[in-house]
């Protein structure tokens, strides 16, 4: 039959990398928006409690 022997893989040849859950991606918010989404954001932000300045609008 075979005259060589069978040659078997000393470790597996795919790592199974473990994935856990995404982080959250906050929404973003750039300059160029029009004046009411920028002010629709803020509200919904506000009543989250989270507080925005115009160093988080990209």
């Amino acid at each position: 039959m075979l005259k060589e022997a069978v040659k078997v893989p000393n470790h597996p040849l795919l790592v199974k990398k473990l994935s856990g859950p995404l982080p959250e991606a906050s929404p973003m918010l750039f300059d160029n928006e029009p004046k009411d989404v920028i002010l629709e954001y803020m509200r919904l932000m506000k009543e989250e409690g989270i507080t925005i300045t115009g160093a988080d609008i990209a």
